[in-house]
């Protein structure tokens, strides 16, 4: 499966799992606080079903959050 990761404000702060993306026409949605901290959020290829409590497989995409 793909799973979905939100990044924190520094590169010590581990990856929060976001959710996993079974939607079958390619859409998810992923809802963060800011406040948080937050500063991005990445895609990776993980094992199914459930994904995993960290990231495991290859970045397949990365988005900085504004």
């Amino acid at each position: 499966v793909y799973q979905a990761w939100l990044l924190g404000p520094n590169a010590d702060s581990p990856p929060t799992p976001a959710g996993t993306l079974s939607s079958p026409d390619g859409r998810h949605a992923i809802a963060a606080d800011l406040s948080e901290g937050w500063t991005g959020v990445a895609i990776t290829a993980e094992p199914g079903p459930l994904g995993s409590p960290q990231p495991t497989g290859d970045i397949v995409a990365i988005a900085e959050l504004a």
